[in-house]
Order: structure tokens, then sequence, then C-alpha cells
């Protein structure tokens, strides 16, 4: 896997424990030796001795100046800030070009990958342990529930097409070089890490609100919930229905026998005028 930096750098000491609450990231200062890219502002870190920090847990990358604006949790706490998890559907293992680990955030192209066909979230084989299971929700559904729901966006962090711009600020957001950037997985626009929070909450779904079919309209089949409180009607009405059901049943049937019965008489009567004559 293509590291972001030489890690051969000597690390001049932690960053203070004040400047690591929030994101969860283990700062370092650390001399690269090749080009590399702040994960936060996707700029070139420039300079010779001690001219950025990388995260000793998973490989985030960025400038002195960004220090104080980072806002992309650490994988190490990722988990944890997950309400509702939902696993990923993940693809085959393969081999996948221009595109980052969402966990150690290096490169996929020198080692077998896996990609969730849900939510685009893409991991090296050995990073599958450490995933977070934060995948989209596509059926949530319920009787109960108020109608009225709104539908909240759901980012993902890199990855995101070639020549994207941030919906905020007007400016490319996308990085060849790094995972930067996020993107929603409903509507699919895209923003900066430091502009998405400032984008209103709820999804509308952009271009595709009026062939996209929103989570809240889909339900998966559960045998624990009865048939009646997915359909959302009360066991009273259904038994009432069954019971208009086998009433008209009784009803049509008592109708094609006096029927049949009326036929057969008519046709006796007929073949006795027939022989009296």
């Amino acid at each position: 896997m293509a590291d972001c930096g030489d890690r051969s750098g000597d690390s001049q000491g932690s960053i203070e424990d004040g400047e690591t609450q929030g994101h969860g990231h283990f700062f370092v200062k650390k001399t690269f030796h090749k080009p590399t890219y702040c994960h936060h502002c996707t700029d070139i870190l420039w300079g010779l001795i001690g001219v950025g920090y990388v995260c000793e847990v998973c490989n985030f990358v960025v400038h002195d100046r960004c220090m104080k604006t980072v806002v992309s949790p650490c994988s190490s706490i990722a988990t944890y800030l997950i309400k509702n998890p939902v696993a990923h559907c993940w693809s085959e293992p393969s081999h996948f070009k221009r595109k980052f680990c969402n966990v150690c955030r290096k490169r996929l192209e020198d080692s077998l990958a896996i990609r969730c066909e849900i939510c685009e979230y893409y991991a090296h084989l050995d990073c599958q342990d450490f995933v977070v299971s934060d995948c989209m929700e596509c059926a949530t559904y319920f009787p109960q529930r108020d109608r009225n729901v709104i539908h909240y966006h759901h980012w993902r962090q890199g990855n995101l097409p070639p020549n994207s711009k941030c919906v905020s600020c007007k400016k490319t957001c996308w990085s060849s070089e790094c995972l930067a950037g996020m993107r929603c997985e409903w509507c699919g626009v895209t923003a900066h890490a430091t502009c998405y929070r400032n984008l209103p909450v709820e999804c509308k779904f952009g271009s595709l609100r009026e062939i996209l079919l929103p989570s809240t309209c889909l339900t998966i089949p559960r045998l624990d919930v009865p048939m009646e409180t997915i359909l959302g009607i009360s066991r009273k009405s259904m038994w009432e229905r069954h019971v208009r059901s086998a009433v008209t049943q009784v009803k049509r049937r008592s109708a094609v026998r006096m029927r049949k019965m009326y036929d057969s008489m008519m046709l006796a009567n007929t073949q006795t005028n027939v022989e009296d004559i």
C-alpha cells in the first residue's frame, strides 16, 4: 500500500491533549521526505523539517495551520460516534484504481480491497476488521412513525468524483492524492470538510428527487412483527375485513346456486310444454 508520506522521519513529540479533543486524532510532528498532501485542505505540505502532523492511528496528515479546524474523526473513535450501526454490503475482493481506504487512508492499488455496494465505503482486506458500520439505511418505514420525517444527509469522506465542486464555496473539493472532501450518498452533493457542517441537515435528494424512493417508504421482511402491524392496520379491522370478504363470497355462491336452480326449472318447464304439444 502506498503511503502518503515516508515514515522514516523522527517524530518530534505529540501535540497537547487539548488539541486532540473532539476528532480523536493523536497527532505527532513529522518530517516528510516526499511530496505529501494535507488531508484537510488538500494543499501540499511545503518545507523541510517538521512541516506537518500525522495521526499515529489513522495516518491523517495535516498542516500546522489546519490543526485547529480538523473535523474528520479518527477511525479509533468513529465507531463510538455511530448511533444506529448498519452493516455494509461488501463486494468481492478486487483491485480498485485511484481509490483510498476509509480506514487507514492509504491507496488501494497495491493490494486487495473491498467496496460497499450501497454507500461507496472502501477498505483494504486487512482493514476489514476495523471498518465503521455506518452504511445507509435503505428501509426505515414503520407504521407508527410520523409521516413528516426529516431525511438527513449521509456523508462519506473521500473518493469523490473527479472535478467535484463544493456546493457551499464553489471551489474544488476533491483530491487524487489523499482521502479528502465529503459527499452525500443520497443526493450526491460534495463539500469541503470545513464547509459541509454549514449546510442544511435535511437532504432533498437533489436532482434525484423525482425518481428516488426514500427509505421511509420501504420496509424489510420481519418475521417478528405481525402482518397487520407492517400494513398499518389494527387486528380488529383486519378481522372485520375477513368477515366481510367471507360474507360476500357466501352471497355470491348463493346467487350462483339460485341462478342454476332457476335455469333448471325453466328448462324443465320448456321440455314439459314441448311434450304436451
